[in-house]
């Protein structure tokens, strides 16, 4: 699949570079679910969250990685984690935001 600003869609788990750190599920919010997917905007100037993560867990959402191990990753920006609304700019500078896209694909 062609995603903008690249992206990758994985068929085989030996393709994932360092698999225990690229996440494969996750809850999305459950008040904005709306596909079956989390779309990420990778690129260097992406700032906008449009699937917002779910936080039932303290303010974190639990992960399943690649390699099949599981955790919870607190969320740091309420901006970030109280997004109300899909395309919801949390802003580069946000630590939540550096997260995730460092956790989905290279």
């Amino acid at each position: 699949m062609k995603y903008p600003n690249g992206g990758t869609t994985y068929t085989k788990l030996t393709t994932i570079i360092r698999p225990t750190e690229k996440f494969v599920m996750l809850d999305e919010k459950g008040d904005l679910i709306n596909d079956g997917a989390l779309y990420v905007d990778c690129s260097v100037s992406g700032d906008t969250l449009y699937d917002v993560p779910g936080n039932y867990h303290n303010t974190g959402t639990v992960f399943n990685y690649a390699d099949g191990h599981s955790d919870v990753h607190r969320w740091k920006d309420p901006n970030f984690y109280n997004a109300t609304a899909h395309d919801t700019h949390p802003g580069l500078s946000s630590p939540d935001m550096q997260w995730i896209k460092q956790h989905v694909w290279e």
